[in-house]
């Protein structure tokens, strides 16, 4: 988890995506290792369907995540955004 958390620091997008998606396979049940998951995917910006997907589970082992809340309510006006532009 270290190792992403500095791939997300040092802006190594794609390597840490990769990192907290292996971690999440072995630890599917830990919301600190999926919330940096989804700062990944949002912060790459590349594929908004896992980053909506990744906030969704988040939800779903932890359903008052106020950040997961906040973020998946941005990312979807964001996309709404998009799509009348």
């Amino acid at each position: 988890m270290w190792s992403a958390r500095g791939k997300l620091k040092r802006g190594e997008l794609s390597d840490a995506r990769h990192s907290l998606e292996q971690a999440v396979r072995e630890f599917p049940r830990s919301v600190q290792l999926r919330t940096l998951l989804t700062h990944a995917l949002l912060r790459q910006n590349e594929d908004l369907d896992a980053a909506e997907s990744a906030l969704l589970t988040l939800l779903k082992i932890d359903p008052n995540h106020t950040e997961a809340q906040k973020n998946l309510q941005l990312l979807r006006q964001h996309r709404s955004h998009i799509l009348i532009n």
